[in-house]
């Protein structure tokens, strides 16, 4: 059996830090865009707990069953990330350039290939990796997995695989999928914000069930993912799961707005497959922290919410009005939002969105930094 050494280091980066020549290029993992699927079906646990919407909320869905005859089931209903794959790919690409280095991007959509392999055929000859954020549920959690650079011509499959595993998740099945996933000695699988506690569970019920899957599935996971959009007490409990189990850890944006990946990997590859080489059999990874993560994750997180409800003009957006990109499965049809809310939706909606906004926009940025969000900052 081959040991390989772990390399790994964790910079911070200033603009000041010369990083031209010495690396090659700057890779940016796990940014969706308006080809993923985001699930609502948080809302009612959120709605519930924030004052006078919660009561607004009650009524108007004890209205919608007394209509209907049954509750609204917002597992049924997704949004859509307000960003093409091109404005992704244009921005990562320009973020990373400003730091003299050529840029490697793997946009992993939840559940779809749809945005690389529109890239590829529009950009034919550049590398673009076929990659995927896979939803996996496991007994009683969900682990995102980021299945990255995947051989174009089995990806379709591969992908069909994955998604057949979702809705109906089969233990053996799922051994099977990282297993055929693993053959391809370039593909990455990347066990992403492994504590994000998808469904509700308690801190420690999420480690269990982490170290439960881990114990299972370990020899087919390549890496463990730092978050941008996750709290770095809680990426501190990464680097600690990752040392644990002898992995290296990898950068993951995790982006679904218009802000660029506030964490990368730095590399001396030139294409992804030599850097997919150099994370799974090398076990080599140097991260890099952009400034903009030090600043409160609630705070950027209020950012990428106001974002994701913003209206835009109709000649530079697919969906410029955010009814277009919340989608309802009904009545055996898939609809926008917008077709059901011709001008305004109930009180609550207006009211939760009209505060998102202020409160997520850049102008507010450097009030809320010095008042209410102030605890950013990284320890290493």
């Amino acid at each position: 059996m081959k040991l390989t050494r772990i390399r790994r280091s964790i910079r911070l980066y200033d603009g000041q830090l010369p990083l031209a020549g010495r690396y090659a290029t700057a890779v940016s993992l796990h940014s969706h865009t308006h080809e993923s699927h985001e699930s609502l079906s948080m809302v009612p646990e959120y709605a519930a707990r924030i004052p006078f919407i919660a009561n607004m909320f009650k009524s108007d869905m004890d209205r919608y069953q007394s209509k209907r005859g049954s509750p609204l089931d917002f597992s049924r209903i997704y949004w859509t990330p307000p960003v093409s794959p091109w404005q992704v790919l244009n921005s990562e690409q320009e973020h990373i350039h400003q730091m003299g280095l050529d840029a490697l991007v793997s946009i992993t959509d939840h559940d779809s290939i749809t945005a690389a392999l529109d890239l590829r055929r529009d950009t034919p000859g550049a590398d673009i990796p076929v990659s995927v954020e896979w939803t996996a549920p496991v007994d009683d959690a969900v682990f995102h997995l980021g299945i990255h650079n995947m051989p174009p011509a089995k990806a379709p499959a591969q992908l069909a695989a994955m998604q057949a595993y979702t809705a109906d998740p089969q233990p053996a099945r799922l051994h099977e999928i990282l297993h055929w996933l693993n053959h391809s000695a370039t593909t990455l699988v990347v066990l992403n914000h492994p504590f994000w506690q998808a469904k509700g569970l308690a801190a420690d019920q999420q480690e269990m069930a982490v170290r439960r899957f881990l114990a299972a599935h370990l020899p087919r996971i390549h890496a463990f993912e730092l978050n941008g959009y996750r709290p770095w007490r809680e990426n501190r409990e990464v680097l600690r799961l990752a040392a644990d189990a002898e992995r290296p850890v990898i950068s993951g944006g995790d982006r679904h707005g218009c802000n660029p990946n506030a964490i990368l990997n730095l590399s001396q590859a030139r294409t992804f497959d030599e850097f997919a080489h150099m994370v799974r059999d090398d076990r080599q990874s140097e991260v890099i922290i952009m400034p903009t993560y030090h600043d409160d994750v609630r705070l950027r997180q209020l950012e990428m919410a106001a974002d994701i409800v913003r209206n835009f003009p109709r000649d530079s957006h697919h969906r410029p009005h955010w009814t277009d990109r919340v989608f309802l499965r009904e009545d055996g049809g898939l609809r926008p939002l917008a077709y059901y809310w011709k001008r305004v939706g109930p009180p609550w909606v207006e009211y939760l969105l009209g505060l998102m906004r202020m409160l997520g926009h850049r102008s507010l940025r450097s009030a809320l930094r010095l008042t209410v969000f102030n605890q950013g900052g990284v320890v290493l």
